[in-house]
């Protein structure tokens, strides 16, 4: 059995994040370095670098959501 993280667990974790910022950012308009902050301290409990990480990794499913809102 391998040992580490699951990958599908850390995937839908950072999918979750990713709707999470799309929510506060550009649904309710907060700006980013809070949505940052609120996401960091009050929903995933990470730090701020690996919140800012994961956004820029997954900018495709990011947009992909700013597009389904048009």
């Amino acid at each position: 059995m391998p040992k580490g993280r699951n990958k599908k667990l850390i995937e839908l974790r950072n999918k979750k994040l990713i709707q999470r910022y799309h929510y506060w950012y550009d649904i309710k308009r907060l700006r980013p370095d809070d949505v940052i902050r609120k996401l960091s301290e009050q929903e995933f409990f990470l730090s701020t670098q690996t919140i800012e990480r994961i956004i820029l990794e997954n900018r495709d499913y990011l947009e992909r959501l700013r597009e389904n809102d048009k």
